[in-house]
């Protein structure tokens, strides 16, 4: 089989993959409260790992010249992977979430959240770790 006919027999797997997968529906904060069932126990834990390897395959920078000449042989700072951003491949906890929802009174429930991980929202400018 040539190369095209592969790539029309991937196309129709995707496109066969697309529409017989079950539907999707993103998380509803605005309805979200209130909706656990009656008979729910009061404490439920629960809890998310989110583990990530990225690396970067792009080639050393060479011809600079001038002042910028003893950074030749060296890669790019868009190259540095998370969350050192020293190496140019890395193996890290992107989000680690633990919480624990459940009622206090059939219509009150409550849910309590933390998120770990080296991200956007666990981390502060100069990799300096808010965890």
């Amino acid at each position: 089989m040539n190369l095209k006919g592969i790539n029309s027999v991937l196309r129709l797997l995707i496109a066969a993959a697309s529409f017989s997968a079950p539907a999707v529906q993103a998380e509803n904060w605005f309805i979200k409260d209130g909706t656990e069932k009656p008979d729910a126990k009061p404490l439920r834990v629960y809890g998310l790992v989110q583990p990530t390897f990225q690396a970067d395959f792009s080639d050393k920078v060479d011809g600079l010249t001038g002042a910028d000449a003893p950074h030749n042989n060296e890669h790019s700072a868009y190259a540095s992977i998370p969350p050192g951003l020293s190496s140019t491949s890395s193996f890290y906890l992107f989000r680690v979430r633990l919480g624990v929802r459940g009622l206090i009174e059939p219509k009150i429930n409550y849910e309590i959240v933390g998120e770990y991980g080296v991200n956007a929202l666990t981390t502060k400018a100069q990799n300096d770790f808010n965890v």
